[in-house]
């Protein structure tokens, strides 16, 4: 049975007729298939965002540890370096994903026949072009693909020798739907406006308007009068607002541009808005900067991570784990989407740093996602968590020491004195005030070398975020200041000292700004971008903020 629900005939040809054709033909007169529709720029521009997108992340096949305690990489396995470095002898990783992206996105489908080795391993994977490739059902009631191979002969492969990616909005889980034969009409119609603008233009050199005659000319003094003007004032930009010369008592009557010709740029606009809606992609990824912002970019990408690539990326491990890895519950394969998230230095650095303190990863762990050799020795490998992670009760309290009392002679000193300052407490209060500094560093660095990219703005830009940031550096900065002045018998007033501490910061973050300033506007975004890295977390003076 062929999955085609309707069968081929006059009143409801098949899809290969249409193909035979050139594709189908849309209402604005345009024939549309998955080929002439990559004429279209818009269509072209989404197509390989999406298929190089998808092919330059790494695809590793890791094996699950026992206990369900994580994962780890899986080199010794036949199919990471299929999947990873080369799937055949004649293409890397990366043209292969291309094109099988590019064949599931715009054909529904993509396909890649496998080849094995006399034991059954999986040696090689090859890419089929979609239009070769027609799913069937065979009698006893298994999936098959028929294959037309360059010279016509019509081949069969079992479902167990084919890499089968099923595209969006499957009608019977075999097939999918293609976003060229869905959206046909609105390609069309941006094709359409592409060779209207081309005519609109390459005719609209010449002054819009009718030359007048006062006598009755003959037709062939009106023809060479026709022909004269064109020459001089048609045929293109080039001959545009050149100087007319009118003879024999002509006038020359200005028409103006209709409506639908003055709008058509906006209708190039609205379609290539169009085209990023059918492929679920952020217009501004197309170059439609038309409602894009300071502030909604980066939310944008990444909504292109989560909605835009990453359905993609869950077809291929579905499909990888169901009809590559065939009865291996060990192993699965997984895409490093990490690597998109890397453009934005400071967001990715906040992330990390905030992953390093809570102990969640270590140093090499961190050096390897910042492609830097491991460092030598163990302390690489270890888990590290700040002094500052302890309740503010513990930090306050005047233990003593282990094996020591109260009012007890120390050896080489004096007796301890009763209310002496607790110097682990001291110092572990002095970390946590300076971690929290830290952190509202970063976050004053990530807004400020954001408004940098607007030079024009960026002052502004600077003032109104500290206008609000000094409240949220007293709200964070307060826990830790309260517990250093209680473990060092400070009386001073929390608040006051607070009040002084944040003017100090944002007024030396404010000088620093405003000396980085000085220099070409095309030049801000790397000053700002050296300045905030120098930045460093300090608390001097603060046992002078009277």
């Amino acid at each position: 049975m062929i999955f085609d629900s309707v069968l081929s005939g006059t009143s409801a040809p098949s899809r290969w007729f249409f193909d035979a054709l050139g594709g189908t033909r849309t209402l604005t007169g345009e024939t549309i298939n998955e080929n002439t529709a990559l004429n279209y720029s818009a269509v072209w521009a989404a197509t390989r965002i999406i298929a190089e997108t998808v092919a330059s992340l790494p695809l590793i096949t890791y094996r699950r540890l026992p206990g369900g305690r994580g994962k780890e990489r899986a080199p010794d396995h036949n199919l990471y370096r299929v999947l990873h470095d080369a799937p055949n002898t004649e293409m890397d990783a990366f043209t292969f994903r291309e094109m099988m992206t590019a064949f599931l996105v715009n054909w529904g489908n993509a396909y890649a026949e496998i080849t094995r080795t006399p034991d059954g391993t999986i040696r090689e994977l090859w890419p089929l072009h979609a239009r070769q490739v027609r799913p069937i059902r065979t009698t006893a009631g298994a999936v098959a693909y028929e294959v037309s191979d360059d010279t016509g002969q019509i081949i069969t492969i079992g479902s167990q020798n084919m890499l089968h990616l099923v595209g969006t909005l499957s009608e019977n889980g075999i097939t999918g739907k293609g976003v060229i034969r869905q959206a046909r009409e609105s390609i069309g119609m941006g094709v359409a406006t592409e060779k209207y603008g081309a005519a609109f233009f390459g005719n609209g050199a010449r002054p819009g308007g009718v030359l007048q005659h006062p006598g009755n000319p003959t037709k062939e003094a009106a023809d060479a009068m026709r022909k004269g003007w064109e020459s001089m004032h048609g045929g293109g930009a080039e001959n545009a607002h050149r100087t007319a010369l009118l003879r024999e008592g002509t006038t020359y009557q200005a028409i103006g541009v209709p409506p639908e010709e003055a709008q058509f740029l906006e209708s190039r606009q609205h379609n290539v808005t169009e085209i990023a809606r059918w492929y679920r992609l952020p217009p501004h990824i197309l170059a439609d900067l038309s409602r894009a912002t300071f502030t909604n970019i980066e939310s944008e990408n990444l909504n292109l991570v989560t909605h835009s690539i990453r359905p993609w990326l869950v077809r291929y491990e579905a499909a990888i784990r169901r009809q590559l890895l065939v009865d291996d519950d060990e192993h699965f394969a997984e895409f490093l989407i990490d690597g998109l998230l890397r453009g934005d230095t400071g967001a990715r650095t906040t992330a990390l740093t905030a992953q390093f303190l809570n102990g969640a990863l270590t140093l090499n762990e961190w050096r390897e996602i910042e492609n830097r050799n491991a460092l030598d020795g163990d302390d690489g490998d270890k888990h590290f968590v700040p002094l500052n992670l302890t309740p503010i009760e513990k930090i306050t309290a005047d233990e003593p020491e282990p094996g020591e009392e109260e009012g007890e002679e120390e050896e080489g000193g004096d007796p301890k004195l009763s209310g002496q300052p607790n110097q682990k407490a001291v110092d572990a209060a002095w970390v946590a005030a300076a971690n929290t500094v830290y952190q509202m560093q970063c976050v004053e660095g990530n807004a400020i070398r954001r408004a940098a990219k607007v030079p024009e703005k960026f002052l502004g830009k600077v003032d109104s975020f500290y206008s609000k940031h000094e409240t949220h550096f007293r709200e964070a900065v307060r826990p830790p200041l309260v517990a250093w002045l209680a473990v060092t018998n400070d009386t001073r007033d929390p608040d006051a000292v607070l009040s002084l501490l944040a003017a100090r910061h944002i007024a030396a973050a404010r000088e620093s700004i405003l000396a980085a300033c000085e220099c070409p506007a095309d030049e801000l975004a790397d000053r700002i971008d050296t300045l905030t890295k120098t930045w460093k977390p300090s608390l001097q003076g603060i046992d002078k903020c009277h």
